[in-house]
């Protein structure tokens, strides 16, 4: 029931409002919490095979960590260049969940997530990936 009633609300928003393809809306940034950032950093990221050492993360192609993987399925701009509300397929183990989740760029560079499918809340910080800057 879930899934549907949160079907309803995005194509309800989608009428009005044009879908991006995934969480372009990030650009190429890599987010995390500030401990995720530096275990990212110091294990040199994406070069990491073994899900189980890799910090989560946040990047356009969604959330990516030891404990699975959400994928944008679509998104949303709430308001322009700000907020953004996206449908993600979620899976931690045999079978998917749908989460809505809404992005919110704030003014330092960090990104506010909000899922409201389970009403959490979260900061995580723009992570520097090229060592040496």
């Amino acid at each position: 029931m879930r899934r549907l009633v949160v079907a309803i609300a995005i194509s309800g928003i989608a009428l009005v409002t044009p879908a991006l393809a995934n969480g372009s809306f990030l650009g190429s940034a890599v987010y995390s919490t500030l401990d995720g950032c530096e275990k990212w950093k110091s294990v040199d990221g994406d070069k990491v095979s073994d899900r189980f050492k890799r910090p989560e993360v946040l990047t356009e192609r969604g959330f990516e960590g030891r404990d699975g993987v959400c994928t944008f399925i679509t998104a949303i701009e709430l308001e322009a260049g700000k907020r953004w509300m996206a449908g993600m397929d979620c899976s931690a183990g045999p079978s998917g969940d749908l989460e809505i989740t809404v992005f919110e760029k704030l003014l330092n560079g960090s990104i506010k997530v909000a899922d409201i499918s389970v009403d959490r809340e979260m900061v995580l910080v723009r992570c520097d990936v090229e060592k040496g800057k």
